[in-house]
């Protein structure tokens, strides 16, 4: 397995990187990071003084976006010659800049969006497994740095695993958590709300805001048990991993194009926690082995 960069690399260095298609200027004046790019996201909004000037100046007049799709692996997008047909997020990587060769810090989704908000390795910020970890309450995150810099913050979750009883919700304004409760028979999959949910609530709070904003949406639907929406069911009868990431692309669509009708420009950043196995190595989904397919998007 190739080498992980670390999170905390110096601003400068990642901006040399050549992206893998050109830039262009959109409409909306876009920026697009390509699925997964973590060690991207989080050394670009790190707060230590090699990228502070990154962080207040660029995008001092700047919204932010950040989209977390959980369990995505780079391969099944269109974009990266997948099968899944994702003309969304295609739009948004031809536009700005798409990364091959991003990794996550880990294969599971809570200590990997710990990561992504924090800048730091797990062992780091202390979070190590989706259950029985807190975020420690004096960790700086992405969250409590921009709502110091005057962005109202606002996050919309998908999945029970970042409720905010796991501390990520700290420096948000609003953090819309309110997933299915587990009933009196415990459910084997994670307590979850469709990717079109979360996105309505975050089009509703965006469409509210008058000044700079910060805004984390973060769906869950290319997560195990892959059961898209009857049309993608029809479409991908035979992969439905690959309907579940067309899906989710589709209920993105009234989140991106919202920002083309906006004044301010806004940084949109779309990654992954991590991948999936889907057999590879023999592990059907992921949170076991740390092979390419569940750590490279």
């Amino acid at each position: 397995m190739s080498a992980i960069e670390p999170l905390t690399l110096n601003w400068r260095s990642l901006a040399s990187t050549k992206p893998s298609v050109p830039r262009r200027r959109s409409g909306a004046r876009w920026i697009a990071v390509g699925v997964a790019a973590l060690a991207l996201l989080a050394a670009a909004f790190y707060w230590r003084s090699s990228v502070r000037s990154f962080v207040l100046d660029p995008i001092a007049d700047q919204n932010i976006l950040l989209v977390t799709i959980d369990t995505l692996r780079a391969d099944a997008l269109s974009s990266y010659g997948g099968p899944a047909r994702t003309p969304n997020l295609d739009r948004l990587a031809a536009g700005g800049a798409r990364f091959t060769f991003a990794h996550a810090q880990t294969v599971l989704t809570l200590p990997s969006h710990a990561s992504i908000l924090t800048g730091r390795y797990p062992y780091e910020h202390g979070i190590r497994d989706n259950n029985g970890y807190r975020l420690r309450a004096d960790e700086p995150t992405l969250a409590t740095r921009l709502k110091s810099l005057g962005f109202a913050t606002g996050a919309f979750i998908s999945a029970f695993v970042l409720d905010q009883r796991y501390g990520l919700q700290r420096g948000f304004d609003v953090y819309d958590d309110r997933v299915s409760e587990v009933g009196r028979v415990m459910a084997v999959e994670v307590p979850e709300r469709r990717a079109d949910v979360t996105v309505g609530a975050a089009v509703n709070w965006i469409g509210q805001q008058k000044d700079k904003w910060f805004g984390w949406v973060h769906v869950f639907d290319p997560h195990a048990p892959y059961a898209p929406p009857a049309e993608w069911l029809t479409r991908y009868a035979t992969d439905t991993y690959a309907g579940e990431v067309a899906w989710t692309d589709a209920a993105l669509a009234p989140l991106l194009n919202l920002l083309a009708a906006q004044p301010r420009p806004t940084l949109v950043i779309v990654t992954a926690d991590h991948g999936e196995s889907l057999g590879e190595h023999g592990e059907m989904t992921h949170g076991v082995f740390a092979y390419e397919a569940a750590l490279r998007g």
